[in-house]
């Protein structure tokens, strides 16, 4: 059983991304991220880890993106799919979609990427013990099932 982390990760991104959504709206802190690649990119990876705090945050932005940012936010919940399951699929119906979240998060990855991370999400699928995840879970394990 994997160790529950007792902080979040990047807590004083965490804080200022919050704080900013609080001062400006999630349209403006998502477009800003947008255009700072490195910054955005280090959102990105900590939505991946599926710590509450940045799954809450994916949520906020998730009500400013357009079709690009969205897509970078759903690649990174797609990453946090495998660490924790249940609290990813938690989201779907509040501003994602089984399809949003149960996707491959690899644009022309390096052959076995894609396989190997279809192993690993599906097998975390497959532990999920809630009953009511357990229709959204054969969904996402079917969307996530390469051809």
């Amino acid at each position: 059983m994997p160790a529950l982390q007792t902080a979040p990760v990047e807590p004083e991104l965490a804080k200022q991304i919050n704080s900013e959504i609080d001062a400006k709206g999630a349209k403006a802190v998502i477009a800003a991220l947008d255009r700072d690649e490195l910054r955005f990119g280090k959102v990105g990876e900590a939505i991946a880890t599926a710590d509450p705090v940045w799954l809450t945050i994916a949520l906020r932005l998730r009500a400013g993106s357009d079709a690009g940012t969205g897509e970078t936010l759903s690649y990174a919940l797609a990453q946090a799919l495998p660490n924790a399951p249940e609290r990813v699929l938690a989201l779907v119906d509040h501003g994602y979609t089984v399809g949003n979240l149960c996707t491959s998060p690899f644009i022309e990855p390096a052959p076995g990427v894609a396989e190997a991370y279809e192993a690993k999400a599906v097998a975390a699928l497959q532990s999920v013990t809630d009953p009511a995840l357990q229709t959204t879970v054969a969904e996402c394990i079917k969307s996530i099932s390469l051809p």
